[in-house]
């Protein structure tokens, strides 16, 4: 009996793999979903304390794939504050000074996949074209000619399938990108850095606030969930991370982190469990060979400073969607002829792939820098940004997630 055949195979059932298949769920191709978690719910894992800032662009491609999100008005970052720790200067972006209602929304990464399982389990029933594979992991691929053959290992049992092309979407530990023998090389430093996540109350709530505070240590994040309750971000050490992240360390970090986020918000209290994971650089060169392609964390991996990592992946998801919907419609994938089937598309990713990575490495080494002429520069920097309205805009217009032709106006 021949292998399943399919145009396009996703492999990873996360945020950026299910955002790709809702994208294409329209285009009638026969698209194949794998992925190594059990059950209806991916990434339900992730703790109740992780939550993704959502810019722009990414509420707006979010609404366009018909996920059910209950984006709060109380969640919605209409102005950032940002400073460092015993430096003079400060920065204040408003979204109502370039004729914006708000520049973001956070969302609590549970939600976000529990609304992404739920609209790619309703296109699955809607499209008899659509597969989904829970329970699969990827267990080896070959790229032939024509295809991309692959096995998958459901239970103790290995499964044959070949697809025009496959993608990974997989995160950073990406089985395509090993088990592929592509010549692919995966550029990594560890920051020896940990991020921390947990919720918290204050009072003295700023509606629509969010904060970015530097230290010597490291940035911390705080973002509005609702009238008096933030969602942090702590970026420290490892071992100081790990340190405050055990139970008897509750009141050391209450205290330590009031220290680091100061007292905009007033008082903290009510700090939940902390979720820690360890952080680092990855990018990939190139991020495709042949008949297949990584994309989110499987192509980038990027500190949580500035909330770039998913809105970046999401950006990846729907590029993707695009060229492969013209690309088949075209006839360019059954050709045999094309070494390089997703050149363009990586042509087509590259500078903003590039800009965001750069954005998020040179900020954390820009504003953790002890030097005295490095401190000298940045608040200098920073003064100059809070009175430069031109400054203001091109850092909104970055943040916002679209292309400079977008808000031309800003």
């Amino acid at each position: 009996m021949a292998d399943p055949m399919f145009d396009v195979a996703i492999v990873g059932g996360g945020l950026v793999g299910n955002a790709l298949l809702l994208a294409l769920a329209e285009s009638g191709l026969r698209i194949l979903q794998i992925d190594a978690a059990q059950g209806v719910a991916p990434q339900a894992h992730i703790a109740s304390t992780r939550h993704l800032a959502l810019n722009r662009y990414s509420v707006d491609v979010l609404r366009a794939l018909g996920l059910d999100l209950n984006f709060r008005s109380e969640s919605q970052i209409t102005q950032i504050l940002i400073s460092r720790a015993g430096e003079f200067g400060r920065v204040l972006l408003r979204a109502a000074d370039h004729g914006l209602d708000h520049l973001g929304q956070l969302v609590p990464s549970t939600e976000l996949a529990q609304a992404f399982a739920s609209a790619c389990a309703n296109v699955q029933r809607a499209h008899s074209n659509i597969q989904v594979r829970r329970g699969a992991a990827l267990h080896s691929l070959e790229q032939q000619e024509h295809t991309v053959r692959f096995q998958m290992k459901v239970a103790d049992t290995i499964e044959h399938a070949e697809a025009t092309v496959l993608v990974g979407a997989d995160g950073s530990d990406s089985a395509v990108r090993k088990l592929g023998h592509m010549q692919i090389a995966a550029n990594q430093r560890v920051y020896d850095e940990c991020a921390i996540a947990f919720n918290f109350k204050v009072d003295r709530p700023q509606p629509g606030l969010a904060i970015e505070r530097f230290s010597r240590e490291g940035p911390v994040a705080a973002l509005p969930l609702s009238k008096t309750q933030y969602g942090a971000v702590w970026t420290l050490p490892a071992d100081r991370a790990r340190a405050l992240c055990a139970e008897s360390a509750d009141k050391e970090r209450a205290s330590q982190f009031q220290r680091a986020l100061g007292t905009v918000l007033g008082r903290v209290s009510g700090l939940t469990a902390p979720s820690c994971w360890p952080l680092q650089l990855l990018h990939t060169e190139p991020s495709h060979q042949a008949r297949a392609v990584l994309i989110g964390n499987a192509a980038q991996t990027i500190h949580p400073l500035g909330a770039q990592g998913f809105n970046l992946g999401l950006r990846d998801a729907v590029g993707l969607a695009d060229y492969l919907r013209d690309g088949f419609a075209g006839g360019q994938f059954e050709s045999t002829q094309r070494v390089d089937f997703f050149q363009l598309y990586a042509a087509q990713r590259a500078d903003d792939r590039a800009r965001t990575r750069r954005f998020s490495d040179g900020l954390l080494a820009a504003t953790s820098s002890t030097a005295l002429f490095t401190s000298v520069i940045r608040q200098v920097g920073m003064a100059a940004l809070a009175h430069s309205t031109l400054a203001q805009r091109d850092v909104i217009r970055f943040g916002l997630g679209y292309n400079r032709a977008t808000y031309k106006s800003l």
